[in-house]
């Protein structure tokens, strides 16, 4: 955002012919807000929690002890603090890509902790060692001296819908669906379609989307017809679909990368959105953030669910089979994109049937897409509480507020099962 006077003449000359301007300087830019409803159940999703919703004081009954601050991840960043009593959330800062918006970030947080008289006496950190958010915190705890903790990025999602539902102290199983695009795993792979339980304070992974190549590093977000090769390296049927998609050279090389058997693995459902767009041939190359999953939910919104039958198999490679054995036979591809949506819900109640659960918990920001969120409360309502996001967003603008709900459940839940000796399911490694 340009909110100095300067910049803006400097930057946006060649595009406004006037500028009304204030003598008051603008001291913490923010952002349009964005929500959206869904279609059919109203629920409420936030895309953006900006100006008229943030900073966000919230009371999720996390009674943390001491001034903490957790930096939250890079994509939609926002950060956390803890301070007097209170937990605050910051307004929405951006990707935390380029250097305005670092800067950004670095004022607004200067900017709070002043505001505040807040001095942390702990930093929260996501696991991705590289992010610049993790190197910035890692750099204050240094500063200040105190201690820098990691959190892994999928169970501050998990972590984040339990406090804003007021679940984190609760003693019956809760099963949390975490999709999203990216995130740093505990096994060194990219993760992104994840099942967690949680109980007692304890968390396990016990179920995600089946690995499958992540290639040629940034390239691979931005161009779905890559995930949509990755997806298929053991489906020959999908060669004559995507084949021309790719250039003689593109072809040869990027099949031989995809069947590499010790390159990084990724189990994202962000990408399974992009891989199965391109597939699909809605989208092949994304000019922006989430455009491909756009276009696959505007299609399958104009897919009536009625002209084909469900899809049985909802394993990762029995989705793939359904979409290229109809694709290949000239069905409709919008009626395609439903079903695929419809699979997914599908997925959930398997899930959640196994592992005996009554409440399911979403965070990701796959969900964001109002036809999945309208799907599965449509389907799964009647056996299951659904708890979704009420004042965050489930994308990664919840990650700071998830660190601390971690936190708080590694440092005071579990010890207090501990001292009253109750019999509690072993924590997970990746807990």
């Amino acid at each position: 955002i340009f909110f100095r006077d300067q910049d803006a003449l400097q930057n946006l000359g060649e595009v406004a012919d006037y500028f009304l301007t204030h003598n008051r300087e603008i001291v913490v830019p923010q952002d349009d807000s964005v929500v959206q409803f869904t279609t059919y159940h109203r629920q409420r999703v936030v895309l953006r929690r900006s100006r008229g919703l943030a900073p966000t004081v919230l009371n999720p009954n996390i009674p943390l002890h001491h001034t903490q601050l957790a930096m939250g991840a890079d994509l939609k960043s926002s950060f956390a603090l803890f301070a007097g009593g209170n937990l605050y959330a910051s307004q929405y800062l951006g990707d935390l890509e380029n250097y305005e918006t670092q800067e950004s970030y670095r004022h607004t947080l200067g900017h709070m902790t002043q505001l505040l008289k807040a001095k942390p006496q702990e930093i929260l950190i996501d696991e991705h060692p590289r992010y610049f958010s993790s190197e910035l915190g890692k750099s204050l705890a240094s500063l200040w001296a105190v201690p820098v903790t990691a959190v892994q990025h999928h169970l501050a999602h998990f972590s984040a819908v339990l406090a804003e539902n007021e679940l984190l102290h609760t003693s019956e199983k809760v099963l949390g669906v975490v999709w999203d695009g990216t995130g740093l795993g505990t096994d060194g792979q990219i993760w992104g379609g994840e099942f967690f339980s949680y109980q007692n304070g304890a968390f396990e992974r016990v179920d995600h989307l089946p690995y499958f190549p992540h290639v040629l590093g940034d390239k691979f977000s931005r161009e779905p017809r890559l995930a949509a090769l990755a997806l298929t390296t053991e489906l020959p049927d999908a060669a004559p679909l995507l084949r021309p998609k790719f250039t003689t050279s593109e072809w040869v090389l990027y099949n031989r990368v995809s069947n590499r058997q010790n390159g990084l693995k990724t189990s994202s459902l962000g990408r399974l959105f992009d891989g199965v767009a391109s597939l699909l041939g809605f989208c092949d190359r994304s000019t922006y953030e989430g455009e491909a999953a756009l276009f696959l939910e505007a299609a399958a919104r104009q897919g009536r669910g009625h002209r084909l039958p469900p899809i049985q198999d909802v394993s990762r490679t029995g989705i793939l089979k359904y979409l290229i054995r109809h694709l290949q036979n000239g069905e409709s591809r919008h009626e395609l994109a439903y079903q695929f949506h419809l699979a997914l819900v599908n997925w959930i109640r398997q899930v959640a049937k196994e592992q005996r659960v009554r409440t399911i918990c979403f965070s990701g920001g796959v969900f964001q897409n109002a036809l999945l969120v309208d799907l599965i409360i449509s389907h799964l309502e009647d056996n299951y509480r659904l708890a979704f996001h009420r004042q965050l967003s489930p994308n990664d603008d919840c990650i700071g507020f998830g660190q601390l709900a971690y936190r708080h459940i590694q440092t005071s839940i579990k010890s207090s099962e501990r001292k009253s000796q109750l019999t509690c399911a072993s924590p997970s490694p990746v807990s």
